[in-house]
C-alpha cells in the first residue's frame, strides 16, 4: 500500500467516541461513470473536523497498480471535475493524509473547521470526489455517485464567560445510555476516569447538564473556573460515560474552550445599522484590554480568533485603561427580525490571529418596532387586489419614501433587501418573494400598505413567510427596518350544511364541512342570506353556527369569509316560517295565555273573520284544502288561540281555550247529544271500534266519551277514521265482545242540583263545578238550552246563562262538554284562514312543523 499526501494522524476517539454524534454535516458528490453503477463509500458517514473516514470503492480494484488515490472535497452537491484542480463551479477543500489501505480501501481526515470555513456550532455536509491517481492532471474519477459526509462541530461556542451555555455534538450515538458527566480542565489531556479535581490543574464540572439526544447534550460552563491573572484562559472540554469515580472518557480528543472575562456594556440594545457609542468595562480584578482590542458584534457565538469581521466590528475604539474601553457600534450590525441578539467579542487586536479575550455576558440586542399585520394569513394567491397594512407604535418608515417589502421562507429576514429565489426542497434555499413596488404605499411614519404577492405554499400545506420591510430596494444598501410573519395558505372550500333548512327565528346549530378552515376563534366569519352568523372552528374541515334570526326564504346562499379569502356555498340553507310557544302544554280544563314567536305579525290581519290571520292549534300539519262535497278543511284547526294581542313583528300573545273544541266546519262544539254507535265491534283486548257500515263515527267523535257493552267506564275516542266502514280509536281496550255502542255520555253527572223557577242560579253540594265549566252545556229536567255562566268560590253555586230554570226542584243534572282531547298538537299561523286559501290567497303564509311548535295537551 502506497501513501499520498500527509501522514499524519489525527487524534483518536476511544470507546464510544468513536461512535459518537456531532452536529455539522459532510457530503460527498462524484459524477455518474455509465462504467460504474454505485457509488463509493464512506465511514464514518459524519463527525468532527479531523476524523478519519475509509472510502471503499463500488466496483474493481482502482488502487492495486500504480494509482494511488487522490481525493478532493466540494461543498455543493454536483459532478466531480475530470481534472481536481479545477473548481468546477464550487469551492475544493483538500483532503488531509489520503492514505491506501487495500486496493478498493483508503482513509482520509476530515479537514479543519477553519479550512473548512466551519463557524462555531453550525454543521456544514461536504461532497467527496474520489480518483485513481496521484495527480490533479493524472487522476481519474472512480465509481458514479456523491456520498455525503457530515461535519459536526463539536461545541456551539469556543469560548465566552462562565455561565455560557454551550452544546455539544458528536459522532454517533456516546449518549445513547445516560447522560454524560462533563468537566473543563486546563490539563492539556481528558484524565481517564471522570474526576473534577486535577492536581496541579484548574478544573471544574459542567452544570445543567440536559441531554437533547443520543449525539447533543447542553451544559452551562461553571462558575468555579477561574481566569488566568483576570485574563483569557483556554479550558479543555472532556465528557465521560457518567458521573461515577470509574466513568470512563468518551473521548482522548478533548475541544478548547477559551473562557473569556464578562464584559459589561453602557447598553445592551439599540436599533440596526450601528452609529451608537458604547463604553465597555471589564469586571473587578481583570485586565483584558492591555493594548487597543478589536470588538466584534457576532451573530454567533464567539470566535476564537479576530478573523475577518468586516462592517460588524466597532469602530472608533479607544482604550481609556486595561478593564475600560469604549467604541462605535459597526454599520453592518443590522436585524433579521424584531429582536437580533448579537454576542460582543473582544481580542487582543484587530489582527486575523488576534486571540479572544472577553466576551459579553448577554448578547447585545437589535431592536426592531413592533409591527402589526391587518392580515396574519392569505390566500397563496396574494390579496391582490386588496392589500394589508403594517402598522407600529415606532417611526419606523421615518424618512424612507420607497420602501421595499420581501416574503421569505427563511427563519430571519435577511439583513439587506434581498434579491428573489426559488424555493428547492433539495437544497433547502429559501424562498424569497418580493412584492411590487407599485403596490407598496407609504401611510406616515408608522404605517404602509402592501399588496401581498402569490406566495408558494410548501408541500401544499400552510407555509409561514417573514414580512421583511426595508428602508428602500437596493440588494446592496437597504437594511431592514421592520419584520413580522405572516402565512399563506389556500382558500378553503365548502361542500355542505346540516341541517339544510332552519327555524326564521333562529338560534338553531348548523354544520359546515368543508377544507381548509383555520381553527383560531374569530378567523371565520359566515353568513346566510346576508345575515351573520355565530361560528364556533373545529378543525381544519369543520366549523358549527348558530343561525341568526332571519325572514323566511328558501336556498340561500352560506358565505364563508377567512384571512385567505371569501368562498359562496349557493341553495345551501333555508328558513322556515315556523312558531315558538311558551308554555307548550296545558290541561283541558282550563282556558290559558300562550306567548307566541314568529314572523310578520306586525302586518297580518288577526281578527274573527275566517279570511283573517290565526293561530291554530292542529293535530299534525294544518291543511286548508277544501274536502270534496263536505266544505271542510282536510286538516282543520281543534281550536283557535283567539284574542290575538300582537307585541312586535316577531311577538304577539293570544288566549287558548282548551275546554272547547272546534267541528271540522270550525264552529266550537259545547254539546253534541248522544247517539247510537250502531253495530260498532271490537274484540277483547282491541282498542279500535269498527263500524259494521258506513261512516258511524265522524271527526267530531274525537274526544268523546263512549259506552257500551264491555267497555271501561271513562273510555274516550281518540281518533277517527272515516270511509266506507269508519274505525274509532279508543282510550281504553275492551273488556270483551262490544255492542250496544253509545257516543257522547255526559261530561259527568252532578247529583243534587236545586233549582228555582224562572231563575239563573243553581245550588250543588260544594266541588260540584269548577271554573272550567263556565260555558259548558248543563241539562236536566228543569234546566234546557243553557250554559253555565259564573262558579263561586268553591263549587257549590252556579249561574246559567241562555235561559232561567223552568222549575223548582233538586234533581240530576248532566254537565256536557266536548273539549280537546289529551294528546299532542301544533300551533300554526295562517295568514288567511278560509278553506283553499292556501291555493286562492297570493300572499299566504303558513308556519311549518317544528319541534318548537308542538303543544301538548296532557293533565301534567
Amino acid at each position: 500500500m502506497r501513501m499520498s499526501r500527509s501522514t499524519t494522524s489525527r487524534a483518536r476517539l476511544t470507546g464510544a467516541g468513536l461512535l459518537g454524534g456531532a452536529v455539522g454535516v459532510a457530503a460527498i458528490l462524484v459524477t455518474p461513470i455509465a462504467a460504474y453503477a454505485a457509488p463509493p463509500t464512506l465511514s464514518p458517514t459524519s463527525g468532527v473536523p479531523g476524523t478519519t473516514v475509509t472510502v471503499t470503492a463500488a466496483s474493481g480494484t482502482p488502487f492495486a497498480t500504480t494509482a494511488n488515490p487522490y481525493i478532493t472535497l466540494q461543498s455543493t452537491n454536483g459532478s466531480c471535475a475530470t481534472n481536481p484542480a479545477t473548481a468546477n463551479g464550487t469551492t475544493i477543500f483538500a483532503a488531509g493524509s489520503v492514505t491506501e489501505t487495500g486496493d478498493a480501501t483508503a482513509t482520509f481526515t476530515v479537514p479543519t473547521s477553519a479550512l473548512l470555513g466551519l463557524s462555531s456550532g453550525v454543521t456544514k455536509t461536504i461532497y467527496a470526489c474520489v480518483y485513481a491517481g496521484t495527480t490533479s492532471g493524472g487522476a481519474t474519477v472512480i465509481d458514479a455517485g456523491t456520498p455525503a459526509f457530515t461535519v459536526n462541530p463539536t461545541l456551539s461556542a469556543a469560548g465566552g464567560p462562565a455561565g455560557t451555555v454551550v452544546t455539544l455534538k458528536q459522532p454517533g450515538t456516546p449518549f445513547a445510555t445516560a447522560t454524560p458527566g462533563i468537566i473543563l480542565t486546563t490539563n492539556s489531556t481528558c484524565p481517564t476516569n471522570y474526576a473534577t479535581t486535577v492536581t496541579g490543574q484548574t478544573t471544574g464540572a459542567a452544570t445543567n447538564i440536559t441531554k437533547v439526544d443520543d449525539s447533543t447534550v447542553n451544559f452551562t460552563v461553571p462558575t468555579t473556573l477561574t481566569l488566568s491573572s483576570g485574563l483569557a484562559r483556554t479550558y479543555q472540554t472532556c465528557f465521560y460515560a457518567g458521573t461515577l469515580a470509574t466513568s470512563t472518557a468518551l473521548t482522548d480528543a478533548p475541544q478548547a474552550f477559551v473562557l473569556t472575562p464578562a464584559i459589561a456594556s453602557s447598553s445592551m440594545s439599540g436599533g440596526p445599522g450601528g452609529g451608537s457609542m458604547l463604553t465597555f468595562n471589564a469586571p473587578a480584578g481583570s485586565t483584558p484590554f492591555s493594548a487597543t482590542p478589536g470588538i466584534v458584534f457576532s451573530a454567533t457565538p464567539c470566535p476564537t480568533t479576530y478573523g475577518s469581521p468586516g462592517n460588524r466590528a466597532a469602530t472608533n475604539v479607544t482604550k481609556t485603561s486595561s478593564s475600560v474601553v469604549s467604541g462605535t457600534i459597526g454599520a453592518g450590525v443590522l436585524a433579521t427580525g424584531q429582536i437580533t441578539n448579537y454576542n460582543i467579542c473582544f481580542y487582543a487586536g484587530t489582527g486575523s490571529t488576534d486571540t479572544l479575550t472577553g466576551a459579553s455576558a448577554t448578547p447585545y440586542a437589535v431592536m426592531l418596532p413592533p409591527i402589526n399585520l391587518s392580515s396574519v394569513i392569505g390566500s397563496s394567491n396574494g390579496s391582490s387586489p386588496g392589500a394589508i397594512t403594517a402598522s407600529s407604535t415606532g417611526n419606523f418608515l421615518l424618512g424612507v419614501a420607497a420602501p421595499g417589502v420581501a416574503f421569505t421562507t427563511a427563519t430571519t429576514c435577511p439583513t439587506l433587501y434581498p434579491a428573489t429565489s426559488t424555493y428547492n426542497a433539495g437544497t433547502g434555499v429559501p424562498e424569497v418573494v418580493q412584492a411590487s413596488g407599485a403596490n407598496i404605499r407609504v401611510l406616515g411614519n408608522k404605517q404602509l400598505a402592501v399588496v401581498v404577492p402569490a406566495l408558494p405554499l410548501r408541500l401544499g400545506t400552510p407555509t409561514p413567510y417573514q414580512v421583511c420591510m426595508y428602508n428602500g430596494s437596493d440588494t446592496s444598501a437597504s437594511t431592514l427596518v421592520g419584520a413580522t410573519t405572516y402565512s399563506s395558505t389556500t382558500v378553503h372550500t365548502l361542500i355542505a350544511v346540516g341541517p339544510v333548512a332552519g327555524s326564521a327565528l333562529g338560534g338553531d346549530e348548523i354544520v359546515v364541512t368543508g377544507t381548509g378552515f383555520p381553527t383560531t376563534p374569530g378567523s371565520i366569519t359566515a353568513t346566510i342570506g346576508g345575515s351573520p352568523l355565530a361560528v364556533m372552528p373545529v378543525s381544519s374541515t369543520t366549523f358549527t353556527a348558530i343561525t341568526p334570526m332571519h325572514a323566511p326564504g328558501t336556498g340561500l346562499p352560506l358565505v364563508v369569509s377567512t384571512n385567505a379569502g371569501t368562498k359562496t356555498l349557493p341553495n345551501a340553507f333555508s328558513f322556515l316560517n315556523t312558531v315558538r310557544v311558551n308554555p307548550n302544554s296545558a290541561p283541558n280544563t282550563r282556558k290559558g295565555d300562550v306567548a307566541v314567536q314568529g314572523s310578520n305579525f306586525a302586518a297580518a290581519n288577526f281578527g274573527t273573520n275566517t279570511g283573517d290571520a290565526h293561530i291554530y292549534l292542529v293535530r299534525g300539519e294544518y291543511n286548508a284544502r277544501s274536502v270534496v262535497a263536505s266544505g271542510n278543511k282536510v286538516n282543520g284547526p281543534i281550536q283557535e288561540c283567539a284574542t290575538v294581542l300582537v307585541i312586535d313583528d316577531n311577538n304577539l300573545v293570544c288566549t287558548l281555550d282548551l275546554t272547547q273544541r272546534l267541528d271540522p266546519a270550525g264552529t266550537a262544539v259545547a254539546h253534541a247529544a248522544s247517539r247510537s254507535g250502531g253495530n260498532a265491534t271490537a274484540a277483547v283486548g282491541d282498542r279500535v271500534l269498527t263500524s259494521a257500515s258506513g261512516s258511524v263515527f265522524t271527526f267530531a267523535d274525537v274526544g268523546r266519551q263512549v259506552s257500551g257493552d264491555n267497555i271501561a267506564e271513562g273510555t274516550v275516542i281518540t281518533d277517527v277514521t272515516t270511509g266506507a266502514a269508519s274505525t274509532a280509536s279508543i282510550s281504553r281496550a275492551a273488556l270483551g265482545t262490544v255492542a250496544n255502542v253509545v257516543i257522547g255520555a255526559p261530561l259527568r253527572s252532578v247529583p243534587l242540583v236545586a233549582t228555582t223557577n224562572a231563575s239563573a242560579n243553581i245550588t250543588a253540594p260544594p266541588g260540584s263545578f269548577t271554573q272550567a265549566d263556565i260555558g259548558r252545556p248543563i241539562t236536566n229536567a228543569n234546566l234546557t238550552g243553557v250554559t253555565i255562566a259564573t262558579v263561586a268560590a268553591g263549587g257549590g253555586a252556579a249561574t246559567v246563562t241562555g235561559g232561567t230554570a223552568s222549575g223548582t226542584g233538586t234533581l240530576t243534572a248532566s254537565v256536557w262538554g266536548s273539549p280537546v282531547p289529551d294528546g299532542a298538537y301544533n300551533l300554526t299561523y295562517v295568514s288567511n284562514g278560509a278553506v283553499d286559501a292556501n291555493s286562492s290567497d297570493a300572499t299566504y303564509a303558513q308556519s311549518v312543523l317544528s319541534s318548537s311548535s308542538v303543544f301538548t295537551v296532557a293533565p301534567f
